[in-house]
């Protein structure tokens, strides 16, 4: 009897380790996926790229469709960054592909001089307050120790 509980609990660890492998799979390729939806409609159709790049400069000299546009654009980027905190702490995704997400955001802070702006007027309605914690403690404070 003690054999057969032993080899129970030997096959449940091992269906528990592949099943988190398979929802760490299954939340990078979901990553992926909005990922290239996002560089495909940027690819294709010119009008979201030229407003998301000109509204890193300037939000305010966008016509309200681009600002909208530019504003989707921002959030749906956040929200892949999102996912990719929340999965982390969850442990879905490991420390490294963390540490690399979060080097993409601060860069991506860095690179984009008014998406702290665009941070600003919106975070904390659009956001989970714990990520708006991270990303003006955690994210925000790299930005500021390489600048």
């Amino acid at each position: 009897m003690a054999i057969g509980v032993v080899v129970t609990l030997g096959y449940l660890v091992v269906q528990i380790r592949q099943n988190n492998k398979m929802l760490s799979s299954s939340v990078y390729g979901s990553w992926v996926v909005t990922a290239n939806q996002t560089l495909e409609l940027l690819a294709v159709h010119a009008e979201p790229l030229a407003a998301m790049y000109e509204g890193t400069r300037s939000f305010n000299s966008l016509t309200p469709v681009e600002q909208r546009i530019h504003t989707a654009y921002f959030v749906g980027v956040m929200n892949v960054y999102e996912a990719a905190y929340f999965n982390y702490l969850d442990g879905a995704i490991q420390q490294t592909m963390h540490d690399a997400k979060c080097r993409n955001l601060v860069r991506l802070f860095r690179t984009t001089p008014l998406l702290r702006e665009s941070w600003s007027r919106g975070s904390s309605e659009l956001f989970d307050d714990r990520f708006v914690d991270y990303v003006e403690h955690e994210v925000f404070s790299k930005i500021e120790a390489t600048a």
